[in-house]
């Protein structure tokens, strides 16, 4: 029995931690450096998973800036690790990376190249984090006046809002204070030094009006002068246009009735204005116009910056004639967003070919004119010209290798060692993007080297290996290899092909096949093909995703597992939502109804619930072997002789219903209290083919953790947790203490200490563990990190004659490298 737990064990520490991409997965250049007197820049960095910002983002030199965030799913996650590169010219951020886990939270680490002053743009969705950066150099003097509570005196007036934080949303602001105005952030080079949060531009008479306004939901609110600095930086790197159009409409945005205007002559429409040559300011004369439902969708997508569906929406408006030419211009102007200059050109001279005499003809020739006199333009030796995307590929690698091993002691009759092993873990990425197609190869794959006495040999796992290639013209997809499709109905990985076709703007067909798999350690299994289709499909301004889906899976020749289900995922403004239905046709049986959401009542309080009740495990029915001495299904159905092979499966598969509720607070100087209760109730097993029946249980389980984040010092974290469980069986308690100690700037220490005490119910006997355990890391730069981690647990339990003790010690060393 122990050599079963210890080779369980042992399977768990080899698989490594979880796969990492679903921390980041892309970040989004609006932008690139504007030109003097322009709007700032803005990159949008999408997280894989829903976090919500603990910090602000703060940097000492910066270059390298950081925020703290938490995972808000409810679900507990490892520590992992994922990073972008940007290398190319066409972005004006370095990097981007984030590591952390549930326990400990997470650090989003953005770099750039050049020192930025970076302002937080305001958010609706919890997995994005969109940042303005200018260049620090010509910005320092507007910022530094303004952190210092500095007035101006160039009779321009702004109302400051009074904030000791960064405005992290747009909902904090009442909406008569934002439309038509333009709204800022200044901070100081000091990272602990307040933000300033302030709404501008305003002659004294109405910035009186708007101070009285704004002091309603801001008591702290004052009137400031400012000079031509700030005013200058506040219109570059104003967070409000894009998103306030984008809710309100560019209708809604009116101008400021009554106002004698600005001193100092600034821009303050919240429209976005088309891209030069035309007038700052001036829209297209046809945006004005009452357009079909086709352009209006693609003049909202480009409004979004989403050019690349604005792209595909023009191409589709280009072939209805009486639209023809305005989607012509409009595709030009957009793949000149997108730098995509042969394609816009062509565009032109379409149109121009067509519609040589309309008025709208002078316009578009002098766009072509622009971008042929471009061409013409000789190469600068001082100023090189930006590439595209396309030009070549970018490649990460990741490589972390570690030495484990555990002893075991019973009762002092002996030491075994259950671990004893070196295992390696390899991740390799490469990308190539273009406007076109693109294309990524994956391949996470592991290695264990066993020491131990029985050792059975080298062991290799795969994980993740693929190849995906998208080709945006055709609107399809093809990925081939090992992966994972969630919400697809699928169980677990398998090796095959998944291929989608996009038949619409927001909807996406799939198809997948292959070979299913029990484990990345396991190869191709042919007894196990199966097939499936779902569809993507994106509504509410693809805050909400539905994901019908079918799946048939086989086993031994004969039908495993034939589901239809739903999965549907709603991100809000102050919560995430998920759900999925899983309907088993071929056993007539549910096989998982799963709802979870979280909510943030304010900017401290979350709430998340979740209701899960499933079939443990999923009803196949390969599960009629459980129990078993014959392997195939084929020879146990000779075997019967009443009984099927279906009804005996769902005897093995009982039904357990969970409930789960909790809450986080958090306070003033990083502290915070987390309460989690939770409730699972399992179905007992029906005795059949010789097969013993299980009995139900209920399990309860009450956790409480009091954590403070740089409460005693900056980097530092500490956590206590009290823990409580309670079964049929058995019922303990339990306490955890769990720290991080920054020992100087790269040095950083993990003291962790559980105590566990448990009563068995049934015999009344007591059982006591404790287990200290230590963690060094050293994180010599960002491509290297040394771990070193010890610990020793014990364990006595009374038993009818006598106690029995068992201590353990394990050992855990290290590293994890980045290329």
């Amino acid at each position: 029995m122990l050599r079963r737990v210890m080779g369980l064990l042992l399977a768990v520490l080899a698989a490594g931690p979880a796969d990492a991409t679903q921390l980041l997965r892309e970040v989004v250049q609006h932008s690139t450096a504007a030109a003097d007197g322009g709007e700032a820049p803005e990159i949008e960095v999408l997280l894989g998973f829903d976090v919500a910002l603990r910090s602000p983002l703060e940097s000492r030199d910066g270059r390298r800036f950081r925020a703290r965030l938490e995972a808000i799913d409810g679900e507990s996650l490892p520590w992992q690790f994922a990073e972008l590169r940007f290398d190319e010219s066409g972005y004006d951020v370095g990097r981007v990376a984030m590591e952390g886990s549930s326990a400990r939270g997470f650090e989003l680490v953005v770099e750039f190249p050049e020192p930025m002053q970076v302002v937080t743009v305001p958010q609706y969705a919890s997995n994005r984090l969109a940042l303005k950066y200018l260049p620090r150099r010509g910005q320092r003097r507007a910022t530094r006046r303004a952190a210092a509570g500095l007035t101006g005196t160039g009779g321009a007036w702004a109302v400051d809002l009074g904030l000791d934080q960064p405005l992290l949303r747009l909902d904090q602001v009442p909406r008569s204070l934002l439309l038509g105005r333009v709204l800022y952030a200044v901070d100081a080079d000091d990272a602990s030094a307040p933000r300033n949060v302030r709404i501008g531009f305003f002659s004294r008479p109405r910035a009186e009006s708007i101070l009285a306004e704004a002091q309603g939901t801001f008591p702290a609110a004052r009137l400031v002068q400012v000079d031509a600095d700030e005013a200058a930086y506040g219109s570059r790197m104003r967070i409000n246009p894009e998103r306030v159009t984008k809710l309100f409409g560019a209708g809604a945005v009116a101008a400021n009735a009554g106002d004698a205007g600005p001193a100092i002559s600034i821009s303050t429409t919240t429209e976005p204005v088309a891209p030069a040559p035309e007038p700052a300011g001036k829209l297209l004369e046809w945006q004005t116009e009452a357009d079909d439902s086709l352009l209006q969708e693609a003049r909202d997508a480009y409004l979004a910056r989403d050019f690349q569906r604005a792209i595909s929406l023009y191409t589709k408006a280009a072939d209805v004639p009486a639209f023809r030419l305005k989607a012509l211009e409009m595709l030009g102007v957009t793949r000149e967003q997108t730098r995509q200059f042969a394609q816009a050109k062509l565009a032109y001279e379409t149109a121009l070919a067509e519609y040589p005499d309309d008025p709208a003809a002078r316009r578009i020739r002098a766009r072509h004119q622009s971008l042929v006199s471009l061409d013409q333009e000789p190469v600068s030796l001082r100023e090189p010209t930006r590439a595209p995307r396309s030009v070549a590929w970018h490649t990460s690698a990741s490589l972390s290798q570690f030495y484990r091993r555990y002893s075991l002691d019973i009762d002092s009759h002996g030491t075994t060692i259950p671990i004893d092993g070196l295992f390696t873990d390899v991740d390799l990425r490469a990308r190539r993007s273009s406007s076109t197609v693109s294309h990524e190869a994956r391949a996470s794959l592991g290695h264990l080297q066993d020491f131990t006495d029985d050792a059975g040999g080298d062991t290799f796992r795969v994980q993740t290996l693929y190849w995906e290639t998208v080709a945006e013209p055709l609107r399809t997809g093809l990925r081939v290899g090992r992966q994972r499709q969630r919400s697809s109905g699928v169980l677990g990985r398998f090796d095959g092909a998944t291929a989608g076709v996009r038949v619409a703007p927001r909807t996406t067909v799939n198809a997948l096949g292959g070979y299913l798999v029990d484990s990345s350690f396991d190869g191709p299994d042919s007894e196990r093909p199966f097939w499936g289709v779902n569809v993507a499909i994106e509504l509410l301004d693809e805050r909400l995703e539905l994901r019908p889906f079918f799946v048939q899976q086989r086993f031994d020749g004969m039908v495993d597992r034939e589901a239809v289900g739903l999965a549907g995922e709603l991100t809000g403004e102050r919560g995430n939502y998920f759900a999925m239905l899983d309907y088993d046709l071929h056993h007539e049986a549910l096989n998982h109804a799963y709802v979870s959401g979280n909510l943030r009542l304010s900017d401290a309080l979350r709430v998340y619930a979740t209701v899960d009740q499933r079939r443990n495990p999923y009803l196949t029915t390969r599960n009629a072997l459980i129990g078993q001495a014959v392997q195939d299904l084929s020879d146990l159905e000779q075997q019967l002789v009443e009984e099927r092979l279906e009804d005996i499966a769902a005897d093995r598969s009982a039904m357990s219903t969970m409930i789960r509720l909790g809450m986080d607070r958090s306070f003033a100087a990083g502290w915070a209290l987390s309460m989690d209760a939770s409730v699972a109730d399992y179905d007992a097993t029906e005795a059949s083919a010789n097969v013993a029946a299980l009995d139900g249980h209920r399990d309860v389980y009450l956790t409480t953790q009091l954590r403070a984040e740089n409460a005693f010092g900056q980097g530092n974290y500490g956590a206590v947790q009290l823990r409580y469980f309670d079964s049929d069986s058995a019922r303990s308690t339990g306490l955890l203490l769990n720290n991080r100690l920054a020992l100087r700037e790269r040095w950083w220490l993990y003291p962790r200490l559980a105590v566990d005490q448990r009563r068995h119910l049934q015999t009344d006997q007591k059982e006591l563990r404790i287990k200290p355990t230590l963690r060094l890391d050293y994180r010599h730069n960002r491509h290297l990190r040394l771990e070193l981690e010890a610990g020793y647990e014990w364990n006595s339990r009374e038993m009818p004659t006598r106690d029995v003790d068992t201590r353990g010690t394990f050992i855990r060393a290290g590293y994890r490298a980045l290329f």
